[in-house]
């Protein structure tokens, strides 16, 4: 019987480090073929359907970039069904959503932006948050969206 229960001890802590390291590498803001991109970012075609991961590659901490904003939010599941903004990081690359907001900026139903941001690490996140958060530091351009 004490052979059974130290087989049955073996088998249940390996079963918890396999888990474990399936929750770890789950987190690692990846997606086959689409790049090293933050986690809260996903391609989209033309607003459809997230297809995960999301294109471009990650910023190091502080650095800063330019964004282009939609100007309409977008239907979208993270945790729960949401709405998110639709950006780009290049002129003319495809739509990607962005699910966690811009700190300090506030966006308009009808207005495309094309921002100045800084994408900073957030150390220790949650593990259903996000590893980075995008501070604004300047509005370049806003203008109406043509109909």
């Amino acid at each position: 019987m004490k052979t059974n229960r130290s087989v049955g001890s073996i088998a249940s802590t390996a079963a918890l480090c396999a888990m474990a390291a399936i929750i770890s590498g789950c987190g690692n803001g990846t997606a086959s073929g689409s790049g090293t991109a933050s986690p809260t970012a996903a391609s989209t075609d033309d607003g459809g359907a997230s297809s995960g991961g999301g294109s471009g590659g990650g910023a190091a901490a502080g650095e800063v970039r330019e964004i282009e904003v939609d100007s309409q939010l977008a239907d979208c599941t993270g945790v729960g069904p949401q709405k998110c903004l639709k950006i780009r990081r290049t002129p003319g690359a495809q739509w990607e959503f962005w699910y966690s907001g811009i700190e300090g900026f506030k966006h308009q139903a009808g207005t495309k932006y094309r921002l100045r941001i800084r994408e900073e690490k957030v150390p220790n996140p949650p593990a259903d948050a996000p590893n980075v958060r995008w501070v604004l530091v300047e509005v370049l351009e806003q203008s109406a969206a043509k109909p």
